[in-house]
């Protein structure tokens, strides 16, 4: 039986249109058989194999079942669709279109509630990308597929007997021009265009109460104005404005849908090098001016900048730049030219690193938090310049007295001191009376020594008093 099966099988390909169309009846008539009856049909069916070779059928349930499904295959993939019907359906999908455009004005708006009052427009947003975050010139590029619904009872076609004839739940319009369409228009839009490519993508459909769906694809150029204070750990806020141009609010109005009116495609929006998106939330932005109120809606995206991105290229060099420039203090004093050159290659450094950083920040009458860093950084670095300054004019002294001490013998200088100690009196004890904290320099035996050791401790502790002031303010600042 199992060697049986294939050709059986393969004999349905060289089925004759006599034994089809009666194993078809059979088949059909399959789910109403008897047992018995099943049994007597199946015994005396042969099916042609062509060739002078007959298959006979015996009673097997598997077989059954497999000559049921295959003759029903036969049924689904050969059995023709009726072009008359769906002529007929597309005739009346035409029909409908005819009819409702009939007299149809797409200059005039339609009505609102109970024949008065403004079209009521509801909006849909699917922010398909967002990209090209632009602090500098303060844009920013999306792309939306933007939707909108409204109700015109010139269109209604379910009063008409339209509806039950066709079956469609809906009918499309290739041609926007065809309908009114609302003259929203884009608040803070730079630039943008529609897709094209390779045919228009819009999307308009007629339901038979007369709503109405138009969907299109934009790419646009958006200004976002932001708050650069807190620069580069700032917070921003780009915004989407939707607004009526020619209509007011007595005409028409815009409404967020109630359910889902924003879907972001966050896979595209992870992808941007310097933000992270936070959260969105849409509102209203009516606005007033002499020629009336008019309607608005917009979507509040909020970002946060990646300070990361920041810390490498920006923080880090300059913190380095102010650390290496400490080095100069753990040099002998009097290598004047050697400490000097350091610090010349430091200052060069971090005028080519902040003219860098500078180019690539956004240009504003205030100051940023990270002016502010670079600011305090350079500062640093003078301070070091004013050290050597120190130190050099304590050398220079230092010479000076050893050079009258070579004048001199040792004991006329003896003598001077102790003459100048009588005449003093008590302030000669002054000096040994006192426990000063400094009391630990006097190991030193120069000034420029001293110098140096109360600088290698002093600019590291000012500097990390800086760090601890600086970070918790403008950390707080960014919640």
């Amino acid at each position: 039986m199992r060697n049986s099966l294939p050709t059986l099988q393969d004999s349905f390909e060289k089925l004759s249109l006599s034994s089809l169309s009666y194993l078809m009846s059979v088949i059909i008539q399959f789910p109403n058989l008897s047992k018995a009856a099943l049994k007597r049909v199946l015994k005396s069916v042969e099916i042609e194999t062509g060739k002078n070779h007959q298959i006979k059928a015996e009673f097997n349930l598997k077989r059954v079942k497999m000559i049921y499904l295959v003759g029903l295959a036969f049924v689904f993939l050969f059995l023709p669709v009726n072009p008359v019907q769906s002529r007929s359906s597309l005739e009346l999908e035409r029909n409908i279109l005819n009819t409702i455009f009939d007299g149809y004005d797409p200059t005039i708006r339609p009505a609102g509630a109970n024949g008065t009052g403004p079209v009521v427009v509801t909006v849909n947003i699917y922010v398909r990308s967002l990209s090209n975050m632009d602090d500098v010139n303060m844009v920013y590029d999306a792309q939306l597929t933007f939707r909108q619904a409204w109700s015109d009872s010139r269109l209604r076609y379910d009063a008409k007997g339209l509806r039950s004839k066709s079956g469609n739940t809906y009918v499309n319009v290739n041609h926007p021009e065809r309908l009114w369409i609302p003259d929203l228009f884009f608040a803070n839009e730079a630039s943008g265009h529609f897709h094209n490519m390779i045919t228009p993508n819009n999307l308009i459909r007629i339901y038979p109460n007369g709503t109405i769906l138009y969907s299109t694809r934009v790419s646009l150029r958006l200004f976002c104005p932001m708050d650069l204070r807190n620069y580069p750990m700032d917070n921003q806020i780009c915004s989407i404005k939707c607004a009526s141009y020619g209509y007011t609010t007595e005409d028409i109005i815009f409404l967020w849908k109630k359910n889902d009116p924003v879907q972001i495609a966050m896979s595209s929006v992870s992808n941007l090098p310097k933000f992270t998106m936070n959260v969105f939330m849409t509102d209203y932005c009516n606005s007033k001016t002499n020629t009336g109120e008019y309607s608005c809606v917009k979507l509040d995206m909020s970002f946060s900048r990646n300070i990361f991105y920041y810390l490498e290229s920006a923080f880090m060099p300059t913190a380095a730049l102010v650390l290496l420039s400490w080095v100069i203090f753990w040099l002998n004093p009097r290598c004047t030219n050697v400490r000097l050159g350091i610090w010349i290659g430091i200052l060069i450094s971090i005028i080519i690193v902040t003219t860098s950083i500078n180019d690539n920040s956004p240009e504003v009458s205030y100051t940023k938090a990270l002016d502010v860093w670079m600011g305090v950084c350079v500062f640093f670095i003078f301070c070091v310049l004013l050290e050597l300054c120190l130190v050099n004019n304590a050398i220079t002294n230092e010479d000076k007295t050893l050079a009258l001490k070579n004048q001199f013998s040792l004991e006329e200088v003896r003598a001077e001191k102790n003459s100048s100690k009588m005449d003093e009196g008590k302030g000669v004890e002054l000096p040994n009376y006192k426990a000063t904290p400094l009391r630990w320099l006097n190991k030193y035996s120069t000034r420029a020594q001293r110098i140096d050791v109360v600088s290698r401790f002093l600019f590291p502790a000012a500097f990390a008093f800086f760090n601890f002031i600086y970070w918790i303010t403008y950390s707080a600042n960014r919640e």
